[in-house]
């Protein structure tokens, strides 16, 4: 035992350095980016009677521009997300019985069987690997928003996104037991993946009407089926199995508490208990396709419900992306809002 709790503290050393030393790297990039770009607006006139002319991009439409940022800040907070050690040293068994990898059916199991053999190798370095990724990120849609920088950056984002939601998530967990958009489904990989799409294309397809049709259509399209799927767990046992139970990042007792009094209950009236999530998911669908500011705000506390009881805000290991989905319905959700 002394021998194993050495062992945990030289690699909890080792990972925290090597975290510092990625913090030490940012910030130098950081104030290399802006400080050398104010130095060179300063000392220019000094070499030269031209005036500095910034290079501006140009202005997105707003909602393109919000879905822009709050991409950044999703996946950023991803990344941070993914620094605690819990995340990282699971073991492989630990990582074979979580909920979303054992309720995958024969076509996806494989993928996430092969992804988490894949990460338990060298779980500390691939953790600390993804953080940076999605660190680097977060960091350049912020920074490059609307710039050939910032779109080089959004292919990158969209390969990730799709190896997540490809391998770690098992197709966006549409094939497991716990297919249901209150639980996450279709994985926030895939999200991300639509909402690089989205800001990959022109501003002038952002401005033009048929856009905002097919987002709603879309919009519209998702939440039927995942309505269609919600209506499998009026079984009391695959509801109750449905909500984020297993291993979890710390948090304040009473959010978990409420996870799991509400699991018990639905074991007890799992008809009551759909039926209300049915309506829930019903009134998102909606919101989505109407202009109407008042039905947005209720849908984001909704989605904010979703997110905290059917979600556990994220943090439930997930292997990347970690936030889950309902943040990401609720800023595809305001960036259209947005866009009239």
């Amino acid at each position: 035992m002394p021998m194993l709790i050495r062992v945990t503290l030289m690699t909890g050393r080792f990972y925290y350095s090597v975290l510092l030393w990625a913090a030490i790297l940012y910030g130098a990039g950081v104030v290399f980016k802006f400080g050398s770009l104010y130095l060179y607006e300063a000392l220019m006139p000094w070499f030269s009677e031209t005036p500095v002319k910034r290079i501006t991009p140009p202005a997105m439409p707003t909602g393109k521009a919000l879905l822009w940022r709050g991409l950044g800040i999703y996946v950023l907070l991803c990344g941070l997300v993914q620094i605690p050690p819990q995340v990282a040293l699971d073991t492989k068994s630990q990582l074979q019985h979580l909920d979303i990898a054992s309720a995958q059916w024969a076509l996806s199991h494989p993928l996430m069987q092969g992804w988490i053999q894949a990460w338990s190798i060298h779980p500390i370095t691939y953790n600390i690997l993804s953080f940076m990724l999605q660190a680097v990120i977060g960091i350049f849609l912020l920074t490059e928003p609307n710039t050939l920088t910032g779109r080089i950056t959004l292919g990158f984002t969209l390969a990730w996104a799709l190896l997540i939601g490809i391998f770690a998530q098992g197709l966006g967990f549409i094939l497991s037991s716990k297919n249901s958009l209150v639980a996450g489904a279709p994985g926030s990989g895939f999200l991300v993946a639509a909402a690089s799409v989205l800001l990959l294309m022109p501003d002038q397809v952002w401005r033009a009407p048929r856009l905002d049709r097919w987002i709603s259509r879309g919009w519209l399209a998702v939440f039927a089926i995942g309505t269609i799927w919600q209506c499998a767990y009026f079984q009391a046992p695959r509801l109750a199995a449905s909500y984020p139970l297993g291993r979890a990042l710390p948090q304040p007792t009473l959010l978990r508490a409420a996870i799991h009094d509400v699991s018990r209950f639905s074991a007890h009236d799992a008809v009551l208990v759909n039926l209300i999530w049915l309506v829930s998911l019903a009134v998102i669908a909606y919101a989505g396709i109407t202009i109407s500011q008042a039905m947005k705000w209720v849908a984001t506390i909704l989605l904010l419900v979703v997110w905290w009881i059917g979600q556990d805000f994220g943090l439930t290991a997930q292997f990347g992306l970690n936030l889950n989905t309902a943040p990401l319905w609720a800023l595809l959700l305001w960036a259209r809002r947005s866009s009239h």
